[in-house]
């Protein structure tokens, strides 16, 4: 199980709220082509994109987290009349069980209410099947892993009030 006690500094207070309104939680499924096996594994992965002319935030959170940041081109022109990514983009993103965790232990103790904590609740409860490194996952843990993607897809979606 995963302790999430300590007291947060004024700026993970405001990294919590603003990954209610920006950031997102990934799940995905991989099979690895050099594996003989060719038995999937679930790879945890949270980003957050925002303009690439306002980098400072993204930034702060390579610092404090790891991870990298991507540059992302303009979107389809179709979508750019509509102002959503017609300018280039920065994506932060962390993957892994290890620094997933250390994002979650901070947005853990965010207090807003958001459709993200909820979804927060998933993510950790992935994040608990991690067997450590270099382990393989076995087929019950492996099902647990692609029914809590499954659970976290279901939950993204927008559903009116």
């Amino acid at each position: 199980m995963i302790a999430y006690t300590s007291m947060l500094s004024d700026e993970e207070r405001e990294f919590c709220g603003w990954f209610w309104g920006e950031g997102s939680y990934h799940i995905k499924k991989v099979v690895s082509p050099n594996s003989k096996s060719k038995k999937p594994y679930y790879q945890p992965s949270i980003t957050v994109t925002q303009r690439e002319d306002d980098p400072g935030t993204l930034r702060w959170c390579v610092n404090r987290f790891g991870g990298l940041l991507v540059r992302r081109s303009t979107v389809s022109p179709s979508m750019a009349r509509n102002g959503y990514g017609a300018n280039p983009r920065l994506t932060w993103q962390v993957a892994g069980f290890k620094r997933c965790k250390m994002v979650v232990e901070v947005l853990s103790q965010g207090k807003l209410p958001s459709k993200k904590r909820a979804e927060l609740q998933i993510f950790k409860e992935f994040l608990s099947t991690y067997m450590g490194s270099g382990k393989v996952s076995t087929e019950q843990s492996l099902s647990l892993q692609a029914g809590l993607k499954q659970k976290l897809s279901e939950f993204k979606k927008y559903k009116p009030l």
